[in-house]
């Protein structure tokens, strides 16, 4: 790293996060600009949640709403044109009372996702097509991770997107990532062991009395598949699909024998996510958005119905509304400003 880039970075730092360079003066400018293009796409996202099925009480056997609210932190360092370091972490915290947490008003943690971007590392003349390349790890600060018994997840990833200049502009990206986990235990585990005196038994481990007998994911395919179109540059719509395939832990004979609980069925688990936004910006540092979110099984629990409904599903479909700052647009409006 230069001695001018790191001049660069430190100033920016102080400008952002502690604010030392005097307002009004030459310097804060320069650095705002530099601020500006070192840190453009990073965001800060407070999201409002509500299950579908909150608006219908006869939904199922007892009313189970759902209302929550998320804050997503994402911010982006740019090292070079075409590269950048990435940073990703969210919360939760469920308003209605949670079919998951273990104390009222939990604020539950996704895990952290530290990483390399160069969305668009090459371009193909002429056709102006955009290959894309990513790296992340993902450090398991969840409860849900923890369960899970995972340690660490690599995640590398390789992208095509296209840019058409229609209107304020309309994007067709395709995505394609693989991910590698790494667990203690093939298999989840509970806090306690379920069978007493499962521990001082000598034909099962302490591990195996924890087990829940369901499989944990291996490896990770994901083909995602996003449209985004700009009617003007402050207003459009985003389309976005995608198919996740989880390889699972081969089964132990324990397992398959029911001694733990029962097998999780094939070595294979299939989900389909798919999300419609509709999205203005009112001003640069500023963008709202309205949409839903499905996020479910493709393959339906009653045999006699193949697959499930991947753009609605009472129990899995969500309907959201997002407020996300901007932090180059905020950086752009302070420059205006001076």
């Amino acid at each position: 790293m230069s001695a001018s880039f790191q001049q660069v970075a430190v100033r920016v730092a102080l400008l952002v996060w502690v604010g030392l360079v005097p307002v009004g003066s030459a310097a804060a400018a320069t650095d705002l600009e530099a601020a500006r293009a070192l840190l453009r796409g990073s965001m800060a996202r407070v999201s409002n949640v509500v299950g579908v099925r909150s608006f219908d009480r006869g939904i199922g056997q007892t009313y189970d709403p759902y209302v929550a609210m998320a804050l997503q932190l994402r911010p982006i360092f740019w090292v070079h044109d075409r590269v950048a370091l990435f940073a990703d972490l969210a919360l939760s915290h469920e308003l209605t009372y949670s079919n998951v947490d273990t104390r009222a008003g939990e604020v539950v943690f996704d895990d952290l996702a530290l990483g390399i971007n160069a969305p668009r590392a090459l371009t193909i003349p002429l056709a102006n097509i955009h290959l894309g390349a990513s790296f992340a790890l993902a450090v398991p600060t969840s409860a849900a991770s923890r369960f899970r018994t995972r340690i660490l997840a690599l995640t590398p990833g390789l992208s095509v997107s296209r840019t058409f200049d229609v209107w304020g502009g309309i994007t067709l990206a395709y995505g394609f990532r693989v991910s590698k986990f790494f667990h203690r235990a093939t298999t989840s585990e509970n806090h306690g062991a379920r069978v007493p005196g499962c521990a001082q038994s000598t034909s099962l481990a302490t591990s195996s009395c924890l087990s829940t007998g369901v499989r944990n994911a291996t490896v990770r395919f994901v083909n995602a598949l996003d449209l985004s179109v700009s009617f003007v540059p402050e207003f459009g719509i985003k389309l976005s699909a995608a198919l996740v395939h989880d390889l699972l832990y081969a089964q132990s004979d324990a397992v398959k024998a029911g001694a733990l609980g029962g097998s999780d069925g094939p070595g294979m688990r299939h989900y389909v996510m798919t999300r419609a936004e509709i999205f203005a910006r009112p001003i640069e540092a500023l963008v709202l958005a309205v949409g839903i979110h499905t996020h479910t099984e493709q393959l339906h629990s009653d045999p006699a119905i193949t697959y499930r409904n991947p753009i609605y599903d009472p129990h899995r479909t969500v309907v959201f509304f997002d407020v996300r700052l901007d932090v180059a647009g905020a950086l752009a409006m302070a420059i205006a400003a001076r």
